[in-house]
């Protein structure tokens, strides 16, 4: 096994730092997501329970519900750790996240990346007048 030198390590320890810490933007900004949609779902349902004129139980249920979530959210707002439940806990995870959320909460490089990665005509044709531009310049 090959020795890493102090520097070395300590630049892998730095980076390994700031990619866990990262992963644990990302991945408050999911929970801050769901708990977006869990509330707006929460407030439909309430609103749906008083035009339909449910019963009272019906409606403190799912008023109760929305504030449940209301607090879920203000709290992941506010930079707080909140436990899901059981019942929030999705039973498949999407594998990939889609582009636009990633292009989103990434920097101008990373969006770049990513439609050169998607290769749309549109983006190509400026990457094949940049190629041709540049070999008739060289």
């Amino acid at each position: 096994m090959k020795e890493i030198d102090e520097k070395t390590q300590q630049a892998l320890l730095l980076f390994n730092r700031r990619a866990e810490a990262a992963e644990k933007e990302v991945e408050a900004a999911n929970r801050l997501k769901k708990a977006e949609k869990t509330k707006d779902e929460a407030v439909a349902a309430l609103q749906k329970a008083k035009d339909g004129g449910s019963d009272p139980e019906v409606i403190a249920e799912a008023e109760s519900s929305w504030r449940n979530a209301l607090d879920t959210w203000q709290k992941l707002r506010d930079g707080e750790y909140v436990e899901e439940t059981p019942e929030e806990i999705p039973v498949e995870e999407e594998a990939e996240a889609p582009v636009e959320e990633v292009a989103e909460t990434a920097g101008i490089s990373q969006s770049l990346k990513l439609k050169f990665i998607e290769g749309g005509p549109l983006f190509m044709s400026f990457v094949l007048i940049a190629l041709i531009l540049g070999l008739a310049l060289s």
